[in-house]
């Protein structure tokens, strides 16, 4: 399971170089990098020096393994609560905007797009304990409950259909539009 203490959040003060991530991935056999490859079952990663090194990977493996080295970035935007209309900050993490911007060929492999606050429960209780509008609400939309960003102001829940779709949308058409 994903270690939050090993990921960096952006909204701390860190040195930028720290930050910076790397865009091959190494080849644990030799010195070159896996690129995307493609076979009679699919896209795989495959050594660069193939064929004198045969290392070869899967998507998902190799995408968990970047994602171990590099860490998963917090998001945050402000927006109006759809409730209230004050501006709130919204937080979350969004895996597959790690990979636009940094694997952008394996984000068209892999889409994580799904992947989002109350997806992964480790993540999910780092940022319930560091941001005091991250907890827990139960949905009536959703019937159910699930850890979500809730306004300051008239304490509604942000949800995904509400909020975490608008965000996500709005930062990957930045990322589009900056590539």
């Amino acid at each position: 399971m994903f270690d939050p203490e090993h990921y960096d959040d952006p909204f701390e003060e860190m040195h930028p170089s720290a930050a910076a991530p790397s865009k091959n991935l190494s080849c644990e056999l030799c010195d070159g990098h896996y690129v995307v490859r493609h076979g009679t079952h699919g896209a795989f990663f495959g050594c660069s020096n193939f064929p004198r090194c045969r290392s070869t990977k899967t998507i998902e493996e190799q995408t968990y393994a970047w994602f171990k080295e590099q860490g998963i970035r917090i998001y945050e935007v402000e927006q109006p609560c759809w409730k209230c209309g004050k501006p709130i900050k919204l937080r979350s993490y969004f895996p597959h905007l790690d990979l636009l911007l940094d694997q952008p060929e394996l984000a068209q492999k892999l889409d994580l797009s799904i992947i989002r606050l109350s997806i992964v429960d480790t993540l999910d209780e780092y940022l319930s304990s560091k941001y005091q509008e991250i907890y827990s609400r139960f949905s009536k939309k959703f019937d159910g409950e699930y850890v979500a960003n809730n306004c300051p102001y008239c304490h509604s829940l942000q949800g995904n259909t509400m909020s975490l779709k608008t965000a996500y949308n709005y930062l990957t058409e930045r990322i589009r539009k900056r590539q």
